[in-house]
């Protein structure tokens, strides 16, 4: 009798557990990221993209640098307080650093905490897109 109550309890689990998360599985939204922006030194940048793409990564106007994710523009020369993010192969610091643009392309970059050329300057990737359950269904690709 014991035997035959458990398995019915077991059976009842069963019930309320398949229906409580059946098609719930896959409820997460998917995210898509722009790839992130490296500087270096004759890299295709334009001013207009350069300020774009601070825009798009929420970087704010601070004429002193006081905080990550901030930057000042000056024609075509730029001064900016990266944040700090992971990249594939490090963990890149905030860095604070001059840009300076000439014809559609970095001329030159000073790290601005030593004074020093900096060679490669990397810039968090922005989300560029969301894609939600809702959406997947009625996507017609």
């Amino acid at each position: 009798m014991g035997l035959l109550l458990f398995l019915a309890y077991l059976g009842y689990l069963d019930y309320t557990v398949r229906y409580q998360f059946q098609g719930q599985r896959w409820e997460l939204p998917s995210y898509v990221y722009a790839r992130p922006l490296e500087l270096y030194a004759g890299a295709p940048v334009t001013p207009e993209r350069l300020q774009a793409t601070l825009d798009d990564l929420h970087y704010r106007l601070d004429t002193r640098l006081t905080t990550p994710a901030s930057y000042v523009r000056r024609g075509d020369e730029f001064w900016l307080s990266s944040r700090p993010f992971r990249f594939w192969d490090k963990e890149e610091a905030n860095r604070r650093v001059k840009v300076v643009l000439e014809g559609g392309r970095v001329a030159a970059m000073q790290d601005l905490a030593n004074g020093k050329d900096a060679a490669l300057v990397r810039l968090d990737r922005c989300r560029s897109a969301v894609s939600t359950p809702a959406a997947r269904k009625t996507a017609s690709w």
